[in-house]
């Protein structure tokens, strides 16, 4: 394992990482029960328990591929904003239905997935002036209140 990860190298131990491994898992599992308390309010045909199980083994197999990948101690799992966004502005606030919702996320990936092959997308990023950038996140942060506190009945 040592020979893989490089653990005492990067001047850490097993023991160190199987805690930090456990606190991430904790940090992380409330997202089973929340995506999948979401999505199950968008139709009959999309079940708790399939949702669950979904969100799990994404977690799972991209936690570790990142591992792999990279050979970095990152996990990853759903985004909750994104997948709220997608459940109460998408399917509910504009009324696509679920399928059609997640054909438009299909698009999106293949759109993204066609800028980052051709380069297109590095560009554009360096196209953006850097006072953009640093502005950005605290924008999105001050404009999150007034679309937090929306419900789907206030719609």
């Amino acid at each position: 394992m040592e020979k893989r990860f490089h653990i005492q190298e990067r001047g850490s131990t097993v023991r160190t990482e199987v805690f930090a491994g456990l606190t991430t898992f904790m940090a992380m599992a409330y997202i089973l029960m929340v995506n999948a308390g979401m999505f199950a309010t968008l139709s009959p045909d999309v079940t708790y328990g399939a949702v669950y199980i979904a969100t799990a083994l994404s977690a799972v197999v991209g936690t570790v591929l990142i591992g792999l990948l990279s050979n970095l101690p990152l996990a990853q799992a759903s985004g909750m904003g994104l997948n709220a966004y997608f459940v109460y502005t998408v399917c509910l606030g504009m009324g696509l239905s679920y399928a059609n919702t997640l054909v438009l996320v299909l698009v999106d990936g293949l759109v993204f997935l066609l800028l980052t092959l051709t380069g297109l997308r590095k560009l554009i990023f360096e196209g953006i002036p850097q006072e953009v950038k640093v502005a950005s996140p605290p924008v999105s942060a001050c404009s999150s209140p007034s679309s937090a506190s929306r419900t789907p009945a206030s719609w």
